[in-house]
């Protein structure tokens, strides 16, 4: 072409593109590597797998019998005393009874109160002295002091004859303090102002053949009234019904 002139022709341009490629990955490939990249939800990940885990495996390892029920250990925390005396099987309590002190009105209140036994888990029992004028009496039962406010409590009986001055408590006993606060009680039913406290620190107690039923021990011959046995172990606690 001549110099000045103009041409039409194609001009054929050669231009390198860069180009950026990477291996075909599929969903869940895709998935877990973005999965991998979020260190939270990696640790989200971890604790659903161990949760999962110990709901499979847990039953097998430590085995409890759904229909098993243990009083003596309801609602136990971690780490608590395991420890039961060994004592006599239970016997029927006959009480205390003693002449009524005539009287008009309610003469105070009982002048002493005792703990007619050693308190356990299988009774408390209460004797108290009669008072003039009363024509029963109230027990109340307490896990705090009931001074100086005069918080009595649970009301647990409501005795109605002067001449009963003794109760027996076997309502749900735990191996603690209680106080027992006894009030009489005059013509229309009406407490008296005043009352008597006694504290009662109750041991937990199981009998031999309950040792036996619950494996504990292999024969009842094995313990006598005063050793000492090792309730189950539980070492998460128990529930409502003490599994």
């Amino acid at each position: 072409m001549a110099e000045g002139t103009l041409s039409w022709d194609r001009v054929e341009v050669e231009r390198e593109v860069e180009t950026v490629s990477r291996p075909s990955l599929s969903y869940w490939q895709d998935a877990w590597i973005r999965l991998k990249a979020n260190r939270r939800a990696l640790i989200s990940l971890y604790l659903v797998v161990a949760l999962l885990a110990f709901t499979v495996l847990g039953p097998f390892v430590w085995t409890v019998d759904p229909a098993a029920q243990d009083l003596d250990q309801i609602s136990v925390p971690p780490g608590a005393d395991r420890t039961a005396t060994v004592a006599e099987d239970y016997a029927p309590w006959r009480g205390v009874c003693e002449t009524p002190i005539e009287g008009d009105d309610v003469a105070g209140t009982p002048a002493t109160v005792t703990v007619a036994d050693p308190p356990t888990t299988n009774a408390v029992r209460l004797s108290w002295d009669p008072v003039a004028g009363a024509r029963g009496y109230r027990v109340y039962r307490n896990q705090y002091d009931p001074e100086p406010d005069g918080a009595l409590g649970l009301p647990i009986a409501e005795i109605l004859s002067p001449a009963n001055v003794s109760f027996e408590d076997r309502l749900d006993l735990k191996a603690q303090t209680y106080f027992y606060s006894v009030v009489a009680l005059d013509r229309a039913g009406r407490e008296s102002a005043s009352y008597t406290t006694v504290t009662a620190d109750v041991t937990r107690v199981i009998t031999a053949r309950e040792a036996v039923e619950k494996g504990l021990i292999e024969n009842e011959s094995d313990v006598r009234p005063g050793d000492t046995v090792k309730m189950a172990f539980h070492p998460l606690g128990t529930d409502y019904l003490g599994r």
